[in-house]
């Protein structure tokens, strides 16, 4: 295969996955036809069947795959800046929490969320799991920073997995109040200083 009928390839997947994701979140898994995901691709079923031989299911499981691997890497991706002292870390922490607000609220992340609450008898405990998955993730993220840290934070080593929790834990309580209970993408500056407010008591507490 060329690279043109290579490119060409991935892009009517790419289609296929962005309208049936779009499809998914908005109509519901039941109610979105194969022939719908056609006509907003604009390519034939047997070019869906091509490309996802297990039909809609596939193309289910694709998203939910997608997606968690696209999360996953941006969490990696992140880096943290070095800083020496308090104020700095809190700043840094407050930046990493905004930027995994930013990452869940991307439009193929945030229909992805809706697919996984609307569609949860369907899909798998692992599929259903993402955000305790990420949650973990993130815990990683900032315990290796605060590890990095503590010389400014003047605390020991076994403090830090329990500070790490009990940030993470003051996140997941803004994530799941805004996004899940009151399905607010826009956090206002109000949320985001009790945020951080909670984050400098955290701190110096320790």
């Amino acid at each position: 295969m060329s690279q043109k009928q290579t490119n060409k390839t991935l892009h009517q997947r790419e289609k296929m996955l962005v309208v049936a994701r779009k499809l998914f979140a908005t109509k519901g898994y039941e109610a979105t036809t194969t022939r719908k995901i056609n006509e907003g691709a604009h390519t034939s079923d047997g070019l869906l069947y091509y490309y996802f031989p297990g039909g809609k299911k596939e193309l289910l499981d694709a998203i939910l795959s997608e997606a968690r691997d696209k999360r996953t890497a941006a969490i990696h991706a992140f880096t943290f800046a070095p800083v020496t002292d308090l104020a700095g870390t809190q700043s840094e922490i407050m930046r990493f929490f905004k930027f995994v607000w930013a990452t869940l609220i991307e439009t193929e992340n945030y229909q992805v969320f809706n697919i996984t609450i609307q569609e949860k008898t369907l899909l798998t405990d692992e599929q259903t799991d993402w955000l305790h998955q990420l949650n973990l993730l993130i815990l990683e993220q900032l315990t290796g920073f605060l590890n990095t840290q503590r010389p400014c934070l003047q605390t020991t080593a076994d403090v830090i997995p329990i500070m790490a929790q009990n940030l993470v834990a003051n996140l997941q309580a803004t994530i799941f109040t805004n996004l899940v209970m009151l399905d607010r993408l826009h956090l206002p500056d109000e949320k985001w200083e009790e945020l951080n407010q909670r984050i400098s008591f955290i701190l110096h507490k320790n």
